[in-house]
């Protein structure tokens, strides 16, 4: 009885935790608000790959290849893809005052985007977040930031502003993984299993979903961007959500069997089936996000890494 007492212990640690968020959405219309009174959706309640549809908004170009117009924007971009992060962010120093007084809107916020990346990069947070923060601000009022942009190839234009965004708004959730990431399942090492479960795992399994919550929201919000979501910044969130509930699963499964459930086999056995019932909810959402991001990939015509992880990991989560 014991056995059984520690195993329903440690499957009401998980159980008993609020359920998971709402799928990630594919439109900035059915992004769940962040306001803690939105009802979640029940961890028995089937999920289904949302709609694909933009709801008639305006889809700039996918299939983009950024072309700053001012020469340092361009010329730090290029350094950016050969590898040399590091160079543009010393030209974009130099020059973002300048930049910031005559560019455009949309290099104007490629530029400080590509400063808070070269930040990043070196782990300087604050500095990234600063400039991330510029480029959000930027965009505050998007009707009145579209209609700074030329009017000769908006589109485009657009596109870039767009993509310059959904990077800040990547950055953003990023943060919040670091800190979910950060959080380790406590080994145990001997002595009353009833008392590490209580004492140790519970209260970790209770920092790591609000973690969890906190970064999926952080990425959701990405399908916020108007007047479109940039399609590789939602594949890209897509996907890392997928890896968040891919990794809690690994967590829970990786968790010790009870000494007493070790010794008989057939108590083992029950343990098993229950604790791969009690991941299952985290099995499909992580299953729905991949959906999401490969989809998304397929609609714009979009192959990255990302797409591939994520085609990759359905395949090795297919029911």
């Amino acid at each position: 009885m014991k056995a059984w007492t520690l195993l329903l212990g440690l499957a009401a640690g998980c159980a008993g935790s609020p359920p998971p968020a709402a799928p990630l959405p594919s439109t900035p219309e059915s992004a769940p608000a962040p306001a803690a009174t939105e009802p979640t959706q029940a961890v028995d309640e089937p999920y289904e790959t949302p709609d694909l549809g933009l709801s008639g908004q305006a889809e700039p170009e996918t299939k983009l290849t950024l072309e700053p117009t001012d020469a340092d924007v361009k010329t730090a971009l290029a350094d950016a893809d050969a590898g040399h992060l590091d160079r543009a962010g010393q030209r974009l120093s130099k020059e973002i005052a300048r930049i910031d007084r005559e560019a455009t809107l949309d290099d104007r916020m490629v530029a400080h985007a590509l400063l808070g990346r070269s930040f990043a990069a070196t782990r300087q947070w604050k500095l990234a977040a600063n400039e991330y923060g510029r480029v959000s601000a930027l965009w505050q009022d998007p009707k009145a930031a579209e209609a700074e942009l030329p009017e000769d190839s908006r589109p485009r234009h657009l596109a870039q502003a767009l993509m310059a965004v959904g990077e800040a708004v990547y950055f953003a959730a990023e943060q919040k993984r670091r800190t979910a990431d950060a959080l380790k399942p406590p080994r145990f090492t001997g002595g009353d299993f009833g008392r590490w479960t209580r004492d140790k795992l519970a209260p970790w399994l209770a920092k790591k979903r609000v973690a969890l919550d906190a970064t999926e929201q952080a990425y959701t919000r990405v399908l916020d961007i108007r007047p479109a979501a940039p399609p590789h910044w939602v594949i890209g969130s897509a996907a890392r959500v997928g890896e968040l509930y891919d990794s809690l699963v690994k967590d829970l499964e990786g968790l010790p069997v009870p000494p007493s459930v070790a010794r008989d086999p057939k108590l083992e056995a029950t343990y098993e089936a229950t604790m791969s019932e009690m991941v299952e909810p985290y099995r499909k959402r992580a299953r729905a996000a991949y959906e999401l991001c490969q989809k998304y990939g397929e609609r714009f015509s979009i192959e990255s890494a990302d797409t591939e992880l994520c085609a990759q990991r359905l395949a090795a989560l297919a029911p």
